[in-house]
């Protein structure tokens, strides 16, 4: 009995109140509209940054009416996936000094690539990144934390 219980405490504990999805809405739109502007990078870079914007501004608005712990985990997933996008268009603007599709990594832009794990070459005294292959782990870590925020949402459930 007493092992009953306690797991029935444990259950309420963790269930706790459901989020309420349409606090989420445009968020969501905002962030899926982002992710599929990433997958053309060809699509050129004032579009995405437009809707990139556009994320931000809608996770600003949410953060407004969201309330409780789930729904700020939720929101701070959401603006985990923005950042990394940001850091997908950081490495998307380096195109000009793109040798070979090597990038020297330079200021603020170092300690990203080495806090994300993007792999580097050293050469002359610097570190060298390929450009593509740092903006297609950005694009996946960030496609994973939309959709990690996305669950947490809609299931419920901490990613």
């Amino acid at each position: 009995m007493p092992l009953a219980i306690i797991s029935l405490a444990g259950f309420i504990a963790c269930s706790g109140p459901r989020l309420d999805p349409m606090k989420f809405d445009a968020v969501d739109a905002a962030g899926q509209a982002v992710r599929a502007e990433a997958r053309t990078y060809d699509a050129g870079t004032a579009r995405f940054a437009d809707r990139l914007k556009r994320f931000e501004a809608a996770i600003a608005d949410a953060d407004r009416q969201v309330g409780g712990s789930r729904e700020r985990t939720a929101l701070r997933s959401y603006a985990d996936a923005a950042r990394t996008y940001q850091y997908f268009a950081r490495f998307q603007d380096l195109d000009r000094d793109a040798i070979g599709g090597m990038v020297l990594l330079r200021g603020s832009n170092r300690p990203v690539a080495l806090r994300y794990a993007i792999p580097f070459e050293e050469r002359g005294g610097g570190r060298w990144v390929n450009r593509k292959k740092a903006m297609d782990m950005f694009a996946a870590k960030a496609d994973a934390e939309l959709a990690a925020a996305f669950r947490l949402v809609h299931d419920g459930r901490v990613p």
